[in-house]
């Protein structure tokens, strides 16, 4: 049996939005699903479709802080997709907009050669840096931020990296807080596609994976690594496959397309799908509890050896068409019961789901 979802489903009039949104499963209403397998289920993203629209400076990370003369400045990054010379190009014109009054002059550079930012004090005296954070910015004329404290969050376009810590005023790491200070380089290449990995979320009961840059377990299904042009329509090639197994099958359902940080990705409008592959399983080995629930190659193609093990049994293909979930397989028998419907939850047009 197939699972479809997309994005349209989200109740944006409710707080929902298309990246983080629920829906309801109503299995009553699909006959013969009352029949739950005996060793429960397997349950596998099959396929996932997401437009490549996001922003690569966005609400994440746009925000840059300095200091010139030892007056403290915010930038907010207007949201947009930039070269790196685009970049170099705004943040020299805003600095010397807003910081005009201190009479001192900025130059950025983006160096090709080796792919970094030149920051550079052309003229003026007074104590300047980057920094990781500032408090009490006031607002000016030609300011892209309004009065208050600001943190910065725009280090991977800039080619920094974050210690974690936010002291007002502190320079970014590798760089220096002095009157001497001529040039600042960016420590490392410049990222200006800072998503590099996408994560579907489901919190489907049983089901976690282990994070180890958080240390514990998220809801994170399927991962892709952005691999085109922006504007693309990027296709789940299965190269994170990971088979879930579960004892029941939930009625609610809570997804979310986050990047690596676990922020929203905001698609800017537009919607994105995917399709979960569900099997019953019956006379295999039976499910022992969610530990099993890690991604495991050995074991996945021991799964897979069974279920093709499994098939065998079903008399031919034209007789078991009609139940058939998934591309070149034939499902184990319980999901039979399912008399092979297929679950799509376009709001308002199918009867099997609404949304939360």
């Amino acid at each position: 049996m197939e699972l479809h979802i997309s994005s349209k489903d989200a109740n944006l009039n409710a707080g929902q939005t298309r990246s983080r949104f629920g829906v309801d499963l109503l299995w009553n209403q699909l006959a013969g699903s009352n029949a739950s397998p005996a060793n429960g289920y397997e349950i596998l993203v099959s396929s996932w479709s997401v437009p490549f629209t996001w922003y690569g400076m966005n609400s994440t990370n746009n925000v840059f802080t300095f200091l010139a003369n030892s007056v403290a400045y915010a930038i907010t990054i207007p949201l947009g997709t930039y070269s790196a010379t685009s970049l170099a190009s705004y943040l020299q014109t805003t600095m010397n907009a807003i910081a005009a009054s201190e009479s001192q002059v900025f130059t950025v550079v983006f160096d090709s050669a080796s792919a970094k930012f030149v920051f550079t004090k052309a003229s003026g005296t007074g104590t300047w840096a980057l920094t990781k954070s500032q408090t009490g910015v006031a607002a000016t004329a030609a300011s892209p931020a309004v009065a208050g404290d600001y943190v910065t969050t725009c280090y991977r376009p800039l080619g920094f990296i974050s210690d974690g810590t936010t002291t007002a005023s502190s320079p970014l790491d590798g760089t220096a807080t002095s009157a001497n200070t001529v040039e600042i380089l960016s420590t490392r290449v410049v990222n200006m596609m800072p998503i590099d990995r996408l994560h579907l979320e489901v919190n489907w009961p049983e089901v976690r994976s282990y994070d180890t840059r958080t240390h514990g377990h998220n809801e994170s299904v399927a991962q892709m690594t952005p691999s085109g042009d922006w504007g693309s329509l990027l296709q789940y090639g299965g190269e994170h496959t990971t088979v879930f197994r579960c004892h029941a099958l939930p009625s609610q359902l809570q997804v979310a397309l986050v990047d690596g940080d676990g922020n929203e990705v905001n698609l800017n409008g537009h919607d994105w799908y995917f399709t979960i592959t569900i099997y019953g399983l019956e006379g295999m080995t039976p499910m022992q509890n969610m530990s099993e629930n890690k991604h495991d190659s050995t074991k996945d193609t021991a799964r897979m050896n069974m279920r093709s093990t499994a098939y065998a049994s079903i008399p031919t293909p034209a007789e078991d068409a009609p139940n058939r979930a998934y591309q070149g397989h034939a499902p184990a028998k319980s999901i039979q019961a399912f008399n092979g419907a297929s679950l799509n939850p376009a709001r308002g047009s199918n009867p099997f789901m609404s949304t939360i």
